[in-house]
């Protein structure tokens, strides 16, 4: 190969890495860098529809979409109950509780849930009020529900390992005050997590 070949590949090879770190970069700005851990926030206490799933989690999207069809007319804050580590348990035994988080008036609608159950396959539990340590995760792109658990639960989960038999997401949609943001949340350490009150089966 000619010296001029050379210089010619390599000033190509030049330029697709410069291009490459341009829109690693370009990324790595929609992304954004991940959030700090709050510690000791309180969360609410919350009336969560769901339906018990069992499978992958990178797959419970699906599920979230059948949902959103259901209600798609009353925008309103949906969430997951995780309780197996994918790194110990086999992907598809990993247990979740995939749902809506209802306003009260909804939760209080019997006709309502009774169609929700019994039509639909859903139950209804209240969880109470809780301390936790929480990671909001901005939804800039459509791929930051795929990117945002990758990154943050490998932080959160070392900065904080769950004393609680499971760990939650909340995804807000636009109407949140702070935009779409995923709500990663590990309860405080003695706490009874995410453990309800009753439940409507």
């Amino acid at each position: 190969m000619s010296m001029s070949n050379q210089n010619n590949l390599l000033a190509a090879g030049a330029v697709a890495a410069a291009a490459g770190v341009v829109a690693l970069l370009k990324w790595m700005k929609v992304i954004g860098s991940l959030p700090p851990i709050k510690k000791d926030v309180e969360i609410r206490s919350l009336n969560f529809l769901y339906r018990e799933v069992q499978g992958p989690y990178p797959e419970s999207c699906e599920t979230f979409k059948s949902m959103y069809d259901l209600f798609k007319s009353t925008p309103m804050e949906s969430a997951g109950l995780f309780f197996d580590n994918p790194k110990d348990v086999e992907a598809k035994k990993c247990r979740s509780e995939l749902g809506m988080l209802l306003p009260q008036e909804m939760a209080d609608d019997a006709a309502f849930i009774r169609r929700m159950t019994e039509e639909h396959g859903f139950k209804l539990k209240r969880i109470p009020a809780l301390r936790a340590a929480v990671v909001d995760f901005p939804v800039r792109v459509s791929f930051s529900y795929m990117i945002g658990p990758m990154r943050v639960w490998r932080m959160l989960l070392k900065e904080v390992p769950p004393s609680t038999d499971s760990v939650m997401e909340i995804y807000t949609d636009k109407s949140h005050k702070d935009g779409k943001l995923i709500r990663f949340v590990v309860p405080n350490a003695g706490s009874e997590g995410f453990r309800s009150t009753w439940t409507a089966v």
